[in-house]
């Protein structure tokens, strides 16, 4: 009975410790008609993220999508949404992003434009630099050590 109760705790230790790693998710074409362009691949952590919209959205539309929440981002962010321009929407994090996270994003064009059912919410990714510094420091080293004219 020990060695059951063990076995099984041995089990659910090493299959719950596993990495999680996040899908890339598969974007679906019908989007074409409706997203020109967003944030994708890997990017500076003090990026915005933007999404071109293929066609002009009316003013009023804009204004009001300012208050709502279009874009779901995991790891969570918070920030404000602006307008560029009347097709490209910019979500500003309040500050960086983390360096070196891959970031699940969630983008609800439906509350934009009418859109065929599925192509409610886009969903991407995007990654930020994971910053690194090498610094080697070497000291002072003469070129002839038993003649120091060189080390004036």
């Amino acid at each position: 009975m020990k060695k059951a109760v063990l076995l099984l705790l041995a089990f659910a230790v090493l299959t719950g410790c596993k990495e999680k790693k996040s899908e890339i998710p598969v974007i679906d074409p019908g989007f074409i008609s409706y997203v020109s362009g967003f944030t994708s691949g890997v990017v500076s952590a003090s990026s915005h993220v933007v999404l071109s919209m293929v066609s002009d959205i009316p003013e009023a539309v804009r204004t009001e999508a300012l208050d709502q929440d279009l874009l779901e981002i995991k790891p969570s962010v918070r920030g404000t949404y602006s307008w560029v321009d009347s097709r490209t929407l910019e979500f500003l994090p309040e500050g960086m992003l983390d360096p070196g996270t891959v970031y699940q994003c969630r983008f609800h064009l439906d509350k934009l434009m009418e859109v065929p059912g599925g192509l409610e919410v886009l969903e991407f990714q995007f990654q930020t630099i994971q910053q690194s510094l090498f610094v080697e420091l070497e000291g002072l080293t003469a070129l002839d050590d038993e003649d120091l004219q060189w080390q004036q």
